[in-house]
């Protein structure tokens, strides 16, 4: 009898293996393109809540002092400027002259703009950063952390905040997060142009505000760590020359040409103490509490097997809160907290990315709920926020349509009346709240005794800046020689009567 051939049943075998094979394969090609795709939505719906409606209110102080150290050396006039290296966070060329570009072609929107664009851009380098992370072996695993990590910063309250506003942390922060992943990327391919590009975004975002600084003696400890660990010579001769040198020749460089404004800014903030560690606590805690809640969750179940990483993380976070502590200043506390969600975000995508692990359905509704609980919760901040000072349209139309070049005012608002008024009014005849020398006297006794001499035409007080004594003597004053003129029940402008 003739033996059967059952060559044809391995046939079918191999078909059927090559047929689950380039099954497998599509299913992997596709879940990547979801990712991708989801990640673009992410960051497009980034991109909407920062841009939408950011006419909401007029410039507050802080947005109009910016523009207006870059508005004059638009015209020719670096005096502001170099004068300003002496007490705003930053290098005062970079970003006062980004807004002030963006100023003149669509005013104080087109100025947000650009923070809101670069916010958007900064969705994008937490993703990376958490995606490299490789809190998993399996790439598919990674890119879903690093996409929940940046649905959180997408809809989280300072970083919509950072983004909706005139001010250079959202520019410095956009350097500093690209300097990260080009960072890992360096420790990754060990390749020089990223370990220079990454010393160059780090200077950058020093310069841009000075408290990214902080991070640079452990950045560099960092790197210093893994030349250690490396046995390749090649390797650590380019995390040695290309990051370590470059970067602390910048640093050194700008040190040395700044030094006296340097020295000028740290013992003025560094004499600015006495807040409660309570009210720095919870300038860091209020706005993300739920991030904190979820990356200390996280924490707690990645503890036993990321162990390093996560004490890295932790006091990587940690970092700009303990400067805050130290000196007992709150001031930009909220913004600072910005760079700690930098380093608790991955911890907290990592813990919903084990959900989506265990139960994918439950996942979404778990991921998409906090999601939306995370936006809520950034509405009321933002709310609060974006309304914390008065609307100056009417009162700077007002004064738009009496003023003359010559004229003199003391502007509660200060800088919001330069701007409001530039090119209509010399911005160096609008005296603020803050420093004033008027003959031989200074600070209240000045305001007092120019009030006395009719030196201003016109007062512009809203009970923000002047303290409570002041705002009682400087009324009491102006009865004797001014007169009411403009009140929307949060900002009155009184004039001088007629000689």
């Amino acid at each position: 009898m003739k033996a059967l051939n059952f060559k044809w049943i391995d046939s079918v075998i191999l078909l059927r293996q090559k047929i689950d094979l380039r099954g497998a394969i599509t299913k992997v090609r596709f879940i990547s393109i979801i990712i991708k795709i989801t990640i673009i939505l992410v960051i497009g719906v980034g991109f909407v809540l920062r841009a939408i409606n950011l006419n909401y209110n007029t410039p507050f102080l802080d947005e109009a002092t910016y523009i207006m150290l870059g508005l004059p050396a638009l015209h020719g006039d670096f005096f502001q400027l170099t004068e300003a290296v002496y007490w705003v966070g930053g290098w005062p060329y970079s970003y006062p002259v980004f807004a002030a570009i963006l100023y003149k072609i669509g005013g104080i929107v087109a100025s947000r703009f650009g923070s809101a664009i670069v916010g958007t851009i900064t969705i994008f380098f937490i993703y990376t950063f958490t995606k490299n992370l490789r809190f998993y072996s399996s790439s598919r695993d990674n890119q879903v952390s690093g996409l929940v990590g940046a649905a959180l910063f997408a809809t989280a309250a300072v970083p919509l905040y950072l983004s909706r506003t005139a001010l250079y942390d959202a520019l410095s922060y956009l350097f500093f997060a690209a300097g990260l992943v080009l960072l890992q990327a360096t420790c990754k391919k060990y390749q020089r142009t990223y370990a220079v590009f990454s010393a160059c975004l780090f200077f950058a975002s020093f310069i841009t505000k000075y408290i990214t600084g902080i991070y640079l003696p452990f950045i560099v400890l960092f790197v210093l760590l893994q030349i250690k660990k490396t046995s390749s010579g090649r390797h650590r001769l380019i995390l040695m020359r290309e990051f370590i040198f470059v970067l602390c020749f910048l640093i050194v460089m700008y040190g040395l040409i700044n030094f006296d404004g340097l020295r000028s800014f740290m013992s003025t903030n560094a004499a600015t103490t006495g807040t409660s560690v309570a009210n720095i606590l919870n300038s860091f805690w209020y706005p993300s509490r739920l991030l904190f809640l979820l990356a200390l969750g996280g924490g707690w179940f990645l503890f036993d097997n990321r162990r390093s990483k996560v004490l890295i993380l932790y006091a990587a976070a940690a970092v700009p809160l303990i400067a805050h502590i130290v000196i007992r200043n709150s001031d930009a506390a909220t913004q600072s907290s910005f760079l700690s969600l930098v380093f608790l975000i991955p911890i907290a995508g990592w813990l919903l990315t084990e959900l989506v692990r265990w139960n994918k359905v439950v996942s979404v509704v778990v991921i998409v709920t906090l999601i939306g609980v995370n936006y809520a919760t950034a509405r009321g901040v933002l709310a609060d926020i974006e309304s914390a000072w008065p609307n100056s349209s009417g009162s700077i139309a007002y004064l738009r349509s009496r003023v003359t070049r010559a004229d003199r005012l003391l502007a509660e608002g200060d800088d919001i009346y330069a701007l409001g008024l530039f090119g209509q009014v010399t911005p160096e005849h609008i005296t603020g709240p803050f420093v004033f020398t008027y003959g031989v006297h200074e600070g209240t006794e000045a305001y007092i005794a120019a009030l006395t001499d009719k030196h201003f035409r016109f007062v512009e007080l809203e009970g923000i800046y002047f303290s409570e004594s002041d705002i009682l003597k400087i009324e009491t004053q102006l009865s004797i020689n001014y007169a009411l003129v403009w009140d929307d029940d949060t900002i009155q402008i009184y004039e001088r009567f007629a000689p």
